[in-house]
């Protein structure tokens, strides 16, 4: 009897390794039908003679870049699907904006099921590296010391920071937000909120009052957040990175959050800014990375900048696949 169970859970145990999906053979396969166009690195359009720059500023046809993320963070939470933005924006409705891919309708049913086991099995890509030698604006420039860093920020910040408690993290919780700490016992929090573009506004922000000495990281990509909003944000003092690409920012109230002591990284993809935000973004000498794509700003304009910020890695104005 005893030695009919061992052949039993060996042979399950056996069955269960052959049905881990292989990234190579089941998801990169999906991946360069549907996502690659998209996502690919840095190139220039051989009919437009343009450089074409991968949507959300995530390469795909890399290991390295693809574990690395976007410019909304990483993608993908090894085992968790469910907080897996690549996994959230695959399995949004047919008539969503922002579902992906945006063209050639939806992936199938066995595709996404393929995904989200991938992901809840590690999301482990094997031996495949695929592109390597890429090279970005952030990879040709002089690398940046780790100090100022957001990470170094965060890991400064936290030490002896008090830790929030359950009555504050569930006074700011909002359906659809994610709150979480940036590392297992300390108090610092990274809070997101993008694709939230009919629940998440200027009123939400202040919903969050009872953890605003905590956040150190926040992501609003795709929400209603707008210049009102920035006086909130003004009340977040360990801000380090924060993600307001693609709200309604203008740029007309900038000035109140030039002076958060810790910000390092400021993502302003694809909002409306113009020429008269130049001058506040000229005195923010503290920043580490700033994305100013797709707005008003033009590469003249960029370039002045970066004269003004020459310690700021400055990420200006390409043409993003469509």
């Amino acid at each position: 009897m005893r030695q009919t169970l061992l052949i039993f859970c060996i042979l399950i145990t056996s069955l269960s390794a052959q049905a881990a999906v292989s990234f190579e053979s089941s998801i990169l396969p999906i991946l360069k039908d549907r996502c690659f166009k998209c996502h690919l690195a840095p190139h220039k359009d051989p009919k437009t003679g343009k450089m074409k720059k991968p949507k959300a500023d995530l390469i795909m046809e890399s290991r390295k870049h693809f574990v690395k993320g976007g410019e909304s963070g990483q993608v993908i939470v090894p085992g968790k699907p469910e907080k897996s933005l690549l996994f959230d924006l695959i399995t949004l409705p047919e008539a969503d904006d922002d579902l992906m891919p945006p063209k050639g309708g939806k992936l199938r049913n066995d595709q996404i099921a393929l995904i989200k086991k991938w992901i809840e099995e590690g999301a482990r890509f094997g031996n495949w590296v695929g592109k390597t030698g890429i090279v970005t604006k952030t990879t040709q420039r002089k690398p940046l010391s780790t100090k100022g860093s957001v990470a170094f920020l965060a890991a400064e910040i936290s030490q002896g920071h008090a830790i929030p408690t359950p009555q504050m993290l569930g006074d700011a919780q909002l359906p659809g937000v994610i709150i979480n700490p940036i590392a297992e016992g300390q108090g610092l929090l990274r809070v997101v909120a993008v694709q939230q573009r009919d629940m998440f506004d200027d009123l939400s922000l202040d919903d969050m009052s009872s953890i605003f000495p905590f956040i150190t990281e926040l992501l609003v990509r795709k929400t209603v957040v707008s210049d009102e909003g920035l006086d909130y944000l003004a009340q977040m003092p360990n801000l380090t990175m924060l993600d307001l690409s693609r709200t309604d920012v203008t740029g007309k109230t900038l000035s109140l959050i030039k002076d958060l002591p810790y910000l390092s990284s400021l993502n302003l993809v694809g909002t409306a800014l113009d020429k008269s935000s130049l001058a506040t973004l000229s005195e923010m000498k503290k920043l580490r990375y700033l994305y100013l794509g797709e707005t008003g700003l033009n590469e003249s304009d960029i370039k002045k900048l970066r004269s003004k910020l020459p310690n700021t890695d400055i990420q200006g104005n390409m043409v993003f696949a469509e």
